[in-house]
């Protein structure tokens, strides 16, 4: 564990930006909406330009930042108990996606449309049983003669996208697809995970059984400067009291540069359906990231299948004054006398986790829409959400609400905006209002932001 994963670790507690963005799908009037169904258009629209469409996203569990650190008397001070008691005993998780989609073209014609896109997209899930935060917190002491689950899992992926794409109308139906050449910039995919540490009751000697597979590929970070090609992360000053936003960077040049150059090559599809029953309802379906990454620079997997005895770990210093953070060098250095993994150069292919949209939408007036989606996310993490909505349409603005449940997070209300000047396009929206005073009290967001035009 280097001070990047530390550093990292704390800035998925401190930022707070996500949940799963379900405002997207009810905000038909912009181009951006075509990446949840390939087969959605603006109506009466014949040239569509989004650029830098912008979403961060984050869920976890337990409790929020704030209910955890407070001030008293000038410093920040911690309630670590508390933010254990939180914590289900298996399955907690932070949960983070970030997308910048550089642009997004599309034209329609009377018969038929055609699309171009471009993005860089990362994400992340750390999950872990409550065991492990208990036992870097209170120790051992509780569990001696006890085998305790300690083993967490940690999966990363960034990559970049272009693809390209239309639709056809067929009666009351439009149906559209999109190919999407994949370039992966950087992974880390635990295919198994399972620690287990087991206290004695006779001489407290420690026993560590460990099963994992690790696949990594072009994993590159130094120090807290983290390299996703068209965007860049400094978490320097980032630590667990001290949630400053990391440095950010992006380089258009980079991140195409790095689609061009790199190694690790895939292919995903995205397939959509629409159907208008008639001026007031229209239905929609789709399946979007169906694809795969073959990674091939700079690959390793790491194997560590073995059980091992030894008298204690150095768990290093947890410090909460204001100016440091937590140092848990020494631990670092004591888990790596005891386990051992065995490390092999291997190629590897990886799955894009699926994502499905189902909508509804009804217009009640020419000026307000209301609409329904439900989500589901399937992969390793499975994801399952719903959203209602209503639009209404002032002079040179757009307003909206958006009630969404995602699963352990039932309570989100979210607003977005929309300001039309002539053909310009510029909105916003976020899935939960607290964000807008208090980013640090809830547990799941979803912000975006974005410029378009439409001719």
């Amino acid at each position: 564990m280097n001070k990047f994963t530390l550093t990292f670790f704390c800035f998925l507690i401190a930022l707070s930006l996500q949940g799963q963005d379900l405002s997207l799908p009810h905000m038909r009037h912009i181009g951006a909406s075509n990446s949840t169904n390939p087969a959605l258009k603006i109506d009466s629209a014949t040239w569509v330009l989004d650029f830098l469409n912008i979403s961060e996203e984050l869920q976890y569990s337990g409790t929020s930042y704030n209910s955890i650190v407070q001030s008293n008397s000038d410093r920040l001070v911690a309630d670590v108990n508390y933010a254990l008691q939180q914590l289900s005993p298996t399955g907690n998780n932070f949960n983070v996606f970030g997308e910048i989609e550089t642009m997004r073209l599309q034209y329609h014609g009377p018969k038929w449309s055609i699309q171009l896109h471009h993005a860089n997209r990362f994400q992340a899930n750390i999950d872990y049983p409550k065991a492990l935060a208990e036992l870097a917190w209170l120790g051992n002491a509780s569990r001696i003669g006890e085998r305790v689950e300690i083993g967490p899992s940690f999966d990363f992926l960034s990559y970049s996208e272009l693809g390209i794409g239309g639709s056809i109308p067929l009666g009351k139906f439009r149906v559209g697809a999109t190919i999407n050449m994949l370039a992966g910039n950087a992974i880390v995919e635990t295919n198994q995970a399972a620690a287990s540490l087991y206290t004695s009751d006779d001489v407290y000697q420690l026993s560590l059984t460990t099963d994992y597979e690790i696949n990594t590929a072009d994993l590159a970070t130094e120090n807290e400067l983290f390299d996703l090609g068209l965007v860049a992360l400094d978490f320097s000053n980032t630590s667990l009291l001290n949630p400053d936003v990391p440095t950010f960077s992006t380089s258009i040049g980079s991140g195409l540069n790095s689609f061009f150059t790199a190694d690790n090559r895939g292919i995903g599809l995205d397939i959509g359906i629409t159907y208008e029953l008639n001026e007031q309802w229209q239905f929609g379906w789709s399946v979007v990231d169906l694809g795969l990454i073959n990674w091939k620079n700079n690959t390793a997997s790491y194997t560590s299948k073995e059980t091992t005895n030894f008298n204690g770990l150095d768990i290093g210093v947890i410090d909460f004054d204001d100016t440091a953070s937590i140092n848990f060098e020494s631990l670092k250095d004591s888990l790596e006398q005891f386990i051992a993994f065995e490390q092999k150069a291997e190629t590897f292919t990886t799955h894009l986790p699926v994502q499905s949209y189902l909508s509804a939408h009804y217009q009640l007036s020419s000026q307000l829409d209301v609409g329904a989606v439900l989500y589901g996310q399937f992969g390793d993490n499975a994801t399952l959400a719903a959203s209602l909505s209503a639009n209404y349409k002032l002079p040179f603005i757009r307003l909206g609400a958006v009630y969404s449940i995602v699963e352990d997070h039932p309570f989100n209300m979210g607003l977005n905006a929309t300001i039309e000047l002539g053909a310009l396009r510029l909105y916003a929206m976020t899935n939960n209002v607290v964000t807008l005073v208090s980013p640090l009290s809830v547990t799941s967001q979803a912000n975006r932001v974005g410029v378009g035009f439409v001719f």
